[in-house]
């Protein structure tokens, strides 16, 4: 099992990743019912979203799983700029998939039988918090404690400039998440520390 891949359970059934690149389906009680070959060793959170599974092995790719049957959804995975070093989210209410891959963010659309990349934008440092997308924005923090918000403006990306992205002690390698109620979006970092900053 892979211990930084965390499990994810949908329609009562529970998904677990291994570090020998198998994301095997479990029933409520544990028994085993099939599996999906990614390759090489997760590493990163599995990702359901609709009747989708997500998979982003330590490859450079991202795999589109059918959660029932267990078989690619896609016919080839999705090539990515570089393996993926932070989770990966859907946007609400969309089959749009942000991955963080390396020194980018990028934006997989799902097609149904394929998957392709509709932008890729550079931070700079590798990004291993985030990036999740809230009301068209998506946020995220890189190495160096650097912390960003971009508008997702459909076929590009670009920086919000007004947007506190400020240096922290560490680097950015949490979440974020998002606190609807108080409108915050709350970054976690190697030092230990919990930053929040106000929602676009």
């Amino acid at each position: 099992m892979s211990r930084t891949a965390d499990p994810v359970v949908f329609n009562d059934e529970i998904y677990v990743a291994t570090t020998g690149g198998m994301v095997w389906k479990y029933d409520e009680d544990g028994t085993p019912l099939s599996s999906f070959n990614a390759g090489a060793g997760v590493l990163q959170p599995l990702l359901v979203q609709g009747s989708a599974l997500y998979v982003t092995p330590n490859s450079a790719n991202l795999y589109a799983v059918n959660a029932s049957t267990m078989t690619a959804k896609w016919g080839s995975p999705v090539s990515l700029a570089a393996a993926s070093t932070g989770p990966a989210f859907c946007a609400s209410g969309s089959q749009d998939i942000y991955v963080a891959a390396g020194t980018s963010i990028q934006k997989v659309t799902d097609n149904g039988a394929t998957g392709s990349v509709t932008w890729t934008y550079g931070a700079g440092n590798n990004v291993e918090s985030g990036p999740i997308e809230y009301n068209g924005v998506v946020y995220f923090g890189r190495y160096d404690g650097r912390y960003y918000a971009i508008q997702d403006l459909g076929s590009s990306a670009s920086l919000i400039t007004d947007w506190p992205y400020t240096n922290a002690s560490g680097n950015s390698n949490t979440g974020p998440w998002i606190d609807v109620g108080n409108t915050l979006v709350i970054f976690g970092t190697t030092s230990q520390n919990l930053d929040a900053f106000t929602l676009e």
